[in-house]
């Protein structure tokens, strides 16, 4: 058998792998979600003035 050392194992390279992935998902909704509320309470009055207005 031939067994590599190395300084980091195949567990210890999935949990830093995981990590990055959580960090950067993190980033993407810390960014999307004020833009969504933002354009949710953006676009609220304006579609109910719209739909008084039709009906």
């Amino acid at each position: 058998m031939n067994h590599r050392k190395t300084c980091c194992g195949r567990d210890f390279t999935l949990v830093v792998a995981g990590q990055i992935i959580s960090l950067f998902g993190n980033a993407i909704l810390r960014f999307a979600l004020p833009l969504y509320l933002l354009l949710e309470q953006a676009l609220f009055p304006f579609l109910s003035r719209c739909m008084q207005k039709i009906f």
